[in-house]
């Protein structure tokens, strides 16, 4: 049945609680339900358009609080629009939807013509009873579309109706659209074999109910089928057909077990073949119907390992026994299938080498030492101690670990594989030792002193130990048979002891000797001010503590001595104002000449003359140069009488300025500098004059010589200038006027004015212009005849 709409005006009662910033309008088809809801502001009121004619709308509303906050809802109220008039009113139909029609894309356009006897002025539309609103069109409505629709799965209504620009509304067409979607279906297979029909990759249409029928390859059974939504497998039935109900993001899984065994065999290895090295490389071929996950390896009866596999191939280096080994392999399938496992004998005949070594020196033979020797087979060896040894006795074995075998020279033993052995001899020489930087009563003057000397033996030594002055023996640094070691020594006779010891336990003799310390200490000379020191320069030497020494020192040019200070661990106490110092040395002195800096420092300014007048800028640097025999440490101005100030300076006071704002008249300016060493130079004093100036605008109001000409010509603000205006021949001075902004005034009637400068002033002199003009015929003559024309 065809439908119009209405709109209906909302009025409610303002809230009396606080903070209520605006309201929202709820509103729906039925009663407690509300589809559409719309937020107002602080209003009373709302006019709500499209409402269907016939169709019963509840109506509720909510408070919002300035903190966002919502009341429930109020009580509700109903409204049925009644039916309107639909004379002359406009007509409008939906043109590509067939009420009941199904589309399987959730995003659809719908498209319709309106037409009216004068014109249509708007064409709304609705989606399931939202609001309406405008649709869109390029014809003036003869044809319009909406925007793109997002369809609900299942039956969906459309509404339209459009108004004229007379206001009449058509009646309200509704067609309803079937939303039934197809969705992407995914099969998979698990193992081998074929799925028929196979659905992978195709649309299927939601909640309609499919089957497939899975068929195993050769060597596969089926098993089961399993699926679920987006990858969770779950169980859907044994039966080789599976039958299912079309859901979004389903998948679904057709699983074979793999039957087959695979199959392994030892390509390398016949049966008892002898081989004459322990590590042999055992090569094979493993295959299956799939793929072969793993190949297991023993040898002589241990647990199986894994070995290497590439492609149908395997291998496995194993390290054999003498004597006969057994090897057996199995392969296992990716299915978990296991092959029959092959097994050979291999018989291992090898000879070993024999290590013979030495611990302590001595010579053994037969030396067999590196020799092949045949495993199980008898032999001996002798051990002969070389001369300051004598001979232990015999160990060895097949690890890293030698057992005691006999303390006869003479071994014998059975070969065995990996076999050691070892003849251990001791050593009965002692070792030897000397101190070669210090002899018996020497004289040293450093506190700290490195001790060196020279430690041998026939094999080698362990170590050197020295004690002073009877303290506990200490190790010393070896290199070689050189030894040292850092000794901290006590003013007077100090006592060193030396000894060393071999690595096989044998100590030598003590090596000991007295030498005496004589303590002494470095002086520091240091001048604060110009100056130098003679007689003699002891700074940096070694003084020897507690003896008196001195020093005399003379002023540089422009410098008077003043006194020496001096102290230990840089504190300074006065020694004595004359130039020859006497002290005692101790340790950490330092002795300082003091001279005084009699020179002032020197300034001068570079750009200004006392008096000078400055007529173009208030604005104006002064710039000087200053120096001085040590350094300058700043250069202070003042300007009309302002506090003393730093000037400006970027190369160490060399080149100074300072920037100054001259006001009109007489300014004073004085600079003085001062050295780092406090002296002062001479303050210099300048007067500086700014007079205020101005380009005077000078103009005539005829032909006339102005004397003197001032025109553009810079004044002095303030003071009165004279001119004479002399007219042209043909005219006549008439007066003079002027002024800082028009209209001019009259400055005076005579040629001669006398005017004070002003800025922006402009000066006129005006004259009459007493000639007549002058005019002539030049081809006519009074009385002439004309005849041709």
């Amino acid at each position: 049945m065809a439908q119009t709409t209405e709109s209906v005006t909302l009025n409610w009662s303002a809230s009396s609680s606080p903070n209520i910033v605006g309201y929202d309008i709820y509103y729906g088809g039925a009663s407690g339900n509300y589809t559409n809801m719309i937020s107002v502001g602080n209003v009373t009121t709302l006019t709500i358009p499209g409402l269907l004619v016939g169709v019963t709308y509840y109506f509720a509303a909510t408070t919002v609080n300035s903190s966002g906050l919502q009341s429930g809802y109020s009580s509700q109220t109903s409204y049925t629009p009644p039916p309107i008039s639909t004379t002359n009113s406009p007509l409008v139909s939906i043109t590509n939807v067939v009420s009941g029609m199904q589309v399987s894309s959730a995003t659809f356009t719908a498209m319709g013509n309106a037409t009216d006897n004068i014109a249509v002025a708007y064409v709304y539309y609705s989606l399931d009873g939202a609001l309406f609103v405008q649709a869109k069109t390029s014809n003036q409505w003869t044809n319009w579309t909406t925007a793109s629709l997002s369809l609900l799965v299942g039956t969906n209504t459309v509404a339209a109706y459009a108004v004229d620009t007379s206001g009449n509304f058509s009646k309200t067409n509704t067609v309803s659209i079937v939303y039934v979607p197809n969705i992407l279906i995914t099969v998979q297979t698990n193992g081998q074999g074929n799925i028929n029909p196979n659905y992978n990759g195709l649309l299927l249409q939601l909640g309609k109910s499919y089957s497939m029928t899975a068929t195993a390859a050769n060597g596969f059974m089926f098993s089961n089928w399993t699926g679920g939504p987006s990858g969770t497998y779950n169980l859907y039935t044994t039966a080789q057909t599976v039958t299912f109900t079309m859901i979004s993001n389903l998948v679904l899984r057709a699983n074979f077990v793999d039957t087959s065994k695979p199959w392994i065999n030892i390509t390398d290895v016949t049966p008892d073949m002898q081989v004459s090295n322990t590590v042999f490389t055992v090569t094979g071929q493993a295959t299956d119907n799939v793929a072969v996950a793993s190949v297991y390896f023993s040898l002589n009866g241990s647990a199986y390992t894994t070995v290497s596999v590439s492609g149908a191939n395997w291998n496995v280096s194993p390290t054999l026994i003498p004597g006969t080994n057994t090897i057996s392999a199995y392969a296992v399938d990716n299915a978990g299938n296991i092959s029959t496992t092959d097994m050979v004998n291999l018989d291992c005949v090898v000879p070993s080498s024999l290590t013979v070594q030495t611990n302590g020196q001595g010579s053994i033979t037969p030396l067999y030492n590196g020799s092949l020797l045949q495993i199980g087979k008898m032999y001996s060896l002798t051990a002969m101690p070389a001369n300051g040894s004598m001979f232990i006795n015999w160990t060895g074995g097949t690890g890293t670990s030698l057992a005691y075998y006999t303390n006869n020279p003479t071994v014998q033993f059975t070969m065995l594989a990996n076999l050691t052995l070892q003849a251990n001899f001791a050593d009965t020489n002692k070792p030897w030792l000397n101190i070669t930087n210090l002899t018996a009563g020497m004289q040293v003057s450093n506190a700290t002193f490195t001790v060196m000397g020279q430690a041998t033996d026939n094999v080698a030594v362990a170590n050197v130990y020295y004690s002073l002055d009877g303290a506990s023996y200490a190790r010393a640094t070896t290199n070689g048979a050189d030894w040292y070691a850092a000794l901290t020594l006590t003013p007077g006779t100090n006592t060193l002891s030396a000894y060393d010891v071999d690595t096989s336990g044998n100590i030598s003799t003590t090596d000991t000797l007295n030498f005496v310390f004589i303590q002494s200490a470095t002086l520091t000379v240091q001048t604060n001010g110009q100056g130098t020191i003679y007689s003699p320069y002891h700074s940096g030497s070694l003084l020897q503590l507690g003896k008196v020494y001195s020093m005399t020192a003379y002023a540089a040019s422009g410098f008077i001595f003043t006194n020496w200070t001096g102290g230990a661990n840089g504190t300074y106490t006065f020694y004595t104002n004359g130039p020859t110092v006497s002290f005692t040395m101790v340790n950490g002195l330092t002795m300082q000449a003091n001279f005084t800096d009699l020179n002032k420092p020197w300034l001068s300014v570079t750009n200004v003359t006392s008096g000078m007048v400055i007529w173009t800028n208030s604005n104006f640097t002064v710039t000087g140069l200053a120096t001085d025999d040590q350094a300058i440490a700043t250069v202070n101005y003042s300007f009309n009488g302002a506090a003393y100030t730093p000037v400006t300076s970027t190369d160490g006071w060399t080149n100074w300025s300072a920037s100054l704002a001259l006001p009109a008249g007489t300014n004073t300016f004085s600079v003085y500098a001062q050295a780092t060493n406090g002296n002062f130079s001479t303050t210099n004093f300048y007067y500086l004059v700014y007079g205020a100036s101005n380009q005077l605008n000078l103009q005539t109001g005829g032909k006339a010589l102005i004397y003197p000409n001032y025109s553009n010509a810079w004044l002095r603000v303030g003071q009165n200038y004279t001119t004479t205006a002399y007219p042209d021949a043909g005219f006549v001075f008439t007066n003079w006027t002027g002024g800082t902004g028009t209209p001019f005034h009259v400055y005076a009637n005579t040629p001669t004015v006398t005017f004070m400068m002003q800025s922006n002033l402009t000066m006129q002199a005006n004259f009459t212009d007493l000639n007549k003009p002058w005019l002539s015929v030049t081809n006519v003559t009074s009385g002439m005849v004309i005849w041709t024309n």
